[in-house]
């Protein structure tokens, strides 16, 4: 994935219950009775209750003070404790990546960027920063961050500054006349072949409509956790990056051929993607390791990091 792209502009208590009986000294106003009034409500017919107001007719003489109740009178004593709403747990991305911290981190991101829309593209891939393993979590996150950072511009940008055809045509991966396939999203998504693989997943035609990649809220995130979950031809970044030496190795899978190897012609990308990931790993609290670049001769590797064999090759 090339860089940069254009920027778009950015566009306890119960409710009481309604019967509820007279909290005062029994009221010796109502109705007047035939004989000497009791001091307690209407005058019953058998010996009177001393509790239970007349769930009926309003009196004919004094009114209480309270409402008429509207409602059958509760056949049990109201419970007065409420009982709290059970608060979800945050697991995987959204447990370490908290909201507060994204917006620190990218405090001046394009407005498609958005933190529920990350969340919920990472749904999509449940083992995503959830192995269970702290320190791998805490990496992949660090390691993707890093990368989308550095691709996107800190997520200022949807789209890659240098617009390009980018089709390397074939039978299986063709291109759409007058179509580029030029970056775009998190993770500047390039190459027809990549739309295309991209769209099967999404079940977007991608390879006639490119362009929606860097418009929809959605596809923006999707793009580039597709990307750093799905198998390819060089590996999984998602089974890689734990292991050690895994950032460096996901450089490789990124833009191998311009930033790895002994002399690379785009070393200082690397470099950027070095100090994104250490940022954003002491900001999650977890040591970035060791062998963090591929500007070495182990580049490009003799043995690709890829179990199973993928796809493509």
């Amino acid at each position: 994935m090339e860089t940069k792209g254009t920027e778009i502009a950015p566009n306890t208590t119960m409710v009481t219950p309604t019967t509820a009986s007279p909290t005062t000294t029994p009221n010796n106003t109502v109705a007047t009775p035939t004989t000497t009034p009791h001091t307690t409500v209407a005058t019953p017919t058998t010996t009177p209750h001393t509790t239970v107001a007349p769930t009926t007719a309003t009196p004919t003489t004094t009114p209480h003070t309270t409402v008429t109740p509207t409602t059958a009178t509760p056949t049990s004593k109201p419970n007065t404790t409420s009982v709290p709403t059970a608060v979800p747990v945050l697991t995987g991305l959204g447990h370490i990546l908290p909201k507060h911290m994204f917006l620190d981190a990218f405090p001046n991101a394009h407005p498609l960027y958005t933190y529920e829309n990350l969340l919920a593209m990472a749904t999509k891939y449940p083992e995503f920063a959830s192995t269970g393993d702290v320190t791998a979590d805490r990496r992949e996150v660090a390691t993707f961050l890093g990368h989308v950072a550095l691709e996107s511009g800190d997520l200022r940008f949807v789209e890659e500054l240098k617009v390009s055809t980018m089709c390397q045509e074939s039978p299986e991966y063709p291109c759409a006349p007058g179509k580029q396939y030029h970056g775009r999203g998190a993770i500047q998504l390039s190459w027809n072949y990549n739309y295309k693989d991209f769209g099967k997943v999404a079940n977007i035609e991608l390879v006639q409509f490119p362009e929606l990649v860097a418009t929809d809220p959605d596809l923006l995130w999707w793009s580039a956790l597709w990307y750093s979950n799905d198998d390819r031809w060089n590996g999984n970044i998602h089974k890689v990056v734990g292991r050690p030496g895994g950032f460096a190795y996901v450089t490789f899978m990124i833009n191998g051929g311009l930033e790895c190897g002994l002399n690379p012609s785009n070393k200082k990308s690397e470099a950027t993607r070095i100090a994104n990931y250490v940022k954003f790993c002491s900001m999650l609290g977890v040591d970035p390791g060791d062998n963090l670049s591929c500007q070495t001769a182990a580049y490009p590797p003799k043995n690709l990091w890829i179990d199973p064999p993928t796809k493509r090759l």
